[in-house]
């Protein structure tokens, strides 16, 4: 059934044949139920973006039709939006777009307006924001002199330093070095020193007298205790029996691949890592760009890591006020400038940049490529779009803070679609079942390599933990497992701490229902040490949920490597009890595919699944595996009651489901099946090939 956002996106970019102004707005009063006065952050980001698109040789949505022209000049747009720069990281960034797209006036009149609107207002950290995002070059060297040596408020300084760079202020390296030996926040100091980098490794033409190597500054580095932040400015140390020697670079800035498990680091974590070696050792080299957000400095900076032949992971060190959308959104400038570093000390190495998510940090990746004249690659995933409407296929309004944010990701997929050399979608049958109703402008992919790809996960045997009980019993956790209830089976859930994960809710159904007189419950992620505020919070409302008659019963296990976790599920798989058998249970609210699922299901688990989102295109109920709806607690505790204690749950019966789970993750989702896909549709990306592979559009 095709909803009201779905229709609404088939009149608009379809079938309405009105100005961009128009569309944009129908489309931004829609998730907002508004349809007098519109926000003036979302009417302003309606008309930035629609005057960009008309005016710039782009095109709505990547639709080619030609469309009307928008009811304000460019320079009135311009002068309007400047006023207000600073209000919202939704206007900066669209107003970015538009000075950087040549649209609204000449460069020269730009650098005027600016100079004229800095000087009015101050030069302060949204005009340096500003100024590093275009590369205009008019503000005030006093000015930003007097910025670098304040050394008072960390964000203006690092925007500081961003604007030096991008403005290539060489008489200001003095000034620049002083922050490299200042005290001011690690983060702040190793920005400075990547500026004097850049502006150090300038062309000859503009290099700055005196202008120090990469081992210098390396050294320089060594004494201000900034320890290995360079070494991702040197390249990937990367071979390749192919062609050109060059592979594939891919973005994840949620989590970090070498820590599965902790903070934003969850399934997608583990298959760029996974993913990456197979394509590796199939002698395709992989360079994965990794945010390391040095604000919070939450564990030590290894730059430029070799997880394994040929796949290196390249942290860049980018000052974040939040790791998710609205941070991404508000570093949009500090993410483009360190993928632009990345891929520059990368230049002949890289043949496509794959980017997964529609964001802002994506995108920022995305727009760089294009710059350099990299091919760009994208995943293609129906979200925030499947979410705009309730259960009745009527879209519900949304809060301003919320609208702004769909509104911004919609328009992002959109760009990145278009923008997009291959475009990638989660599951074999993901193009014809959704995609193409919220993206119509997939019915005409000409040009486009496309592919549907189910994920998959290592499928070959792993050895059971050897000393489950040193693991799970171990007297220095928070919350570990009696010796005794060892025994006793288990309800075991892997992954990252967050509420859409589903762990409190987990927990409360099993603790206030008899599940816990009979089955232990162990929960497995999360960061023990440092941990972020999200996990604390959790870890906080799991702790509150401790009973005196579940002591002993629920332990939380802290993020493990890959090879440990699916030790643990082996054990699990191959345990026979008296009284059952272990089971996994996946409690979020929805997964886009579930990996942790995949990765259960290959050790010959039974496990349980969201009804919402991708298990429902592997998981037969009662077959392979059980779905059931998380909702909430009421409704997980309900669904789980009533499997465990049904004719479902005998022994036989589960016997049956592993052995089909196993089967089906072996014959279907195996990470070597997945990653020959990915080989051969990275192949005709490269190759320039753009003929379907098979996916239903």
């Amino acid at each position: 059934m095709v909803d009201e956002f779905a229709r609404l996106r088939g009149e608009l970019y379809v079938k309405y044949a009105g100005d961009a102004t128009e569309q944009y707005r129908r489309l931004a009063c829609a998730l907002t139920g508004e349809h007098g006065q519109l926000d003036p952050i979302l009417d302003s980001m309606v008309k930035l973006h629609a005057y960009t698109r008309e005016n710039s040789g782009g095109s709505v949505a990547g639709h080619p039709r030609k469309i009307g022209g928008a009811s304000q000049s460019g320079p009135a747009l311009l002068n309007e939006a400047l006023e207000r720069l600073g209000e919202s990281p939704y206007t900066d960034r669209y107003l970015a777009d538009l000075v950087r797209s040549g649209a609204a006036c000449e460069q020269s009149e730009l650098e005027r307006l600016m100079l004229r609107r800095s000087s009015e207002r101050g030069g302060d950290r949204p005009w340096f924001a500003f100024g590093s995002s275009t590369g205009l070059r008019s503000l005030d060297r006093a000015v930003t002199r007097r910025a670098l040596n304040q050394r008072g408020d960390p964000e203006t300084l690092i925007d500081a330093l961003g604007y030096v760079a991008a403005a290539g202020l060489n008489e200001l390296i003095p000034d620049v070095e002083g922050v490299v030996d200042a005290a001011v926040p690690w983060g702040v100091r190793a920005e400075a020193l990547l500026t004097l980098a850049e502006l150090w490794q300038a062309p000859a033409v503009d290099r700055p007298p005196g202008a120090q190597s990469l081992t210098e500054l390396s050294e320089r580095a060594a004494r201000a205790g900034l320890n290995g932040v360079l070494d991702a400015l040197v390249g990937c140390p990367v071979e390749s029996e192919r062609d050109g020697g060059a592979g594939i670079a891919q973005s994840v800035f949620y989590g970090d691949p070498s820590r599965i498990g902790k903070g934003g680091s969850g399934g997608i974590a583990t298959l760029v890592r996974e993913l990456g070696g197979v394509l590796a050792a199939n002698h395709l080299p992989v360079v994965t760009l990794v945010c390391y957000d040095s604000h919070a400095c939450g564990y030590p900076l290894n730059a430029c890591e070799t997880v394994s032949p040929d796949h290196v992971v390249l942290r860049l060190p980018i000052y974040l006020q939040r790791q998710d959308p609205f941070g991404f959104l508000q570093a949009e400038h500090r993410i483009a400038r360190a993928a632009a570093r990345a891929l520059r000390a990368n230049a002949g190495r890289v043949r496509a940049v794959h980017v997964r998510f529609l964001d802002d940090a994506s995108r920022a990746v995305a727009r760089v490529a294009r710059v350099q004249g990299v091919p760009v690659v994208m995943t293609l995933t129906p979200d925030p779009h499947r979410t705009v409407c309730g259960p009745g296929s009527a879209i519900v309004a949304r809060r301003t803070e919320e609208a702004r944010e769909i509104f911004n990701r919609v328009l992002i997929g959109d760009e990145l679609l278009s923008w997009s050399r291959g475009v990638l979608a989660i599951g074999r049958h993901t193009f014809a079942k959704e995609l193409i109703k919220y993206f119509p402008q997939l019915e005409d992919a000409r040009g486009k390599v496309t592919a549907a790809i189910d994920e998959g996960v290592n499928t070959d045997p792993s050895p059971v933990t050897p000393d489950p009980e040193a693991l799970l019993c171990d007297s220095g956790l928070d919350l570990p497992l009696a010796r005794g209830r060892l025994s006793a089976p288990i309800l075991i859930t892997v992954g990252r701490l967050s509420p859409v994960k589903g762990q409190v809710n987990l927990v409360r159904a099993w603790a206030e229902s008899p599940l816990h007189e009979r089955y232990n419950l162990v929960l497995v992620g999360g960061d023990s040490d440092s941990p972020s505020p999200e996990e604390r919070a959790i870890q906080d409302e799991i702790r509150s949920l401790r009973r005196p008659e579940t002591v002993g019963r629920l332990c939380h296990l802290p993020a493990q490597s890959n090879h440990v976790v699916r030790g643990l599920l082996s054990w699990c798989a191959s345990r026979e009890l008296d009284d059952g058998l272990d089971l996994y249970v996946c409690s979020s609210l929805k997964e886009e595919f579930g990996l942790s699922i995949l990765e259960a299901m290959a050790a010959g688990m039974p496990v349980c699944a969201p009804l919402r989102g991708g298990p429902r295109t592997y998981i037969r109920h009662g077959v392979n595996g059980f779905l059931i709806d998380t909702g909430d607690a009421s409704r997980l505790q309900s669904e789980l009651c009533a499997l465990l204690t049904g004719r479902q749950s005998s022994p036989a019966h589960l016997a049956r489901v592993k052995r089909k789970a196993r089967r089906t993750v072996e014959e279907h989702y195996s990470l070597n099946a997945m990653a020959a896909r990915y080989e051969q549709f990275y192949g005709r990306v490269i190759g320039g090939s753009s003929a379907e592979e098979g996916a239903a559009l």
